[in-house]
């Protein structure tokens, strides 16, 4: 019985993995997705930061703008939502092809706080060896960095915890289209 329960749970996983492109397009990693994008080109300009960058600047903005002597053409807005001055620094170690002529950093109070961490930087963000170096620069905090770092990887390993969000809001997209008005909050949430 037990056999059959896991392979079971195995098909099940697979088959949530088969689908992960569409799980991924209803519930996106604001993190990831900012990294990937900035990663996809080389760029003349980028605007980092937490909540104030994500929501309040429009890169179009600096497009055309002059610096030493030349103009700016390819500029992005990698705005964080809740993101600390640690989340920021793995976004430009891992945004960025090489650095940009200009590199903007639109700071806030609240990224200064070195008491606060946030979870979001270390599953999305950091790789194993910028574990390591965490450990090394900031070893009061180790504890939490290796806890939500391991648990981010964990949670990844398997695919129906890995996807759940997306999951429910395909879910409730498509119950909303048989029945229109039923899930209707979720399912703007998955558009």
């Amino acid at each position: 019985m037990l056999a059959y329960l896991l392979i079971g749970l195995m098909s099940l996983d697979a088959l949530i993995a088969s689908q992960r492109d569409r799980w991924r397009r209803c519930s996106v990693d604001d993190y990831r997705e900012k990294i990937r994008t900035c990663h996809s080109r080389q760029r003349d300009l980028i605007v980092v930061g937490g909540s104030p960058v994500s929501e309040g600047i429009d890169p179009d903005h600096f497009v055309g703008m002059n610096w030493q002597g030349r103009p700016i053409e390819h500029v992005y807005a990698m705005g964080l939502p809740g993101a600390t001055t640690t989340e920021i620094w793995h976004a430009v170690l891992h945004g960025t092809r090489k650095p940009p002529r200009v590199l903007v950093y639109g700071i806030s109070a609240s990224d200064m706080n070195g008491a606060r961490n946030e979870p979001h930087g270390p599953a999305s963000l950091m790789t194993w060896r910028d574990l390591t170096v965490w450990w090394q620069l900031r070893p009061d905090s180790r504890e939490w960095v290796t806890r939500h770092f391991l648990q981010s990887r964990l949670a990844n390993a398997w695919q129906v915890y890995r996807y759940r969000h997306g999951l429910r809001l395909w879910l409730a997209d498509a119950i909303n289209d048989c029945l229109p008005g039923s899930a209707e909050a979720a399912a703007s949430e998955a558009s």
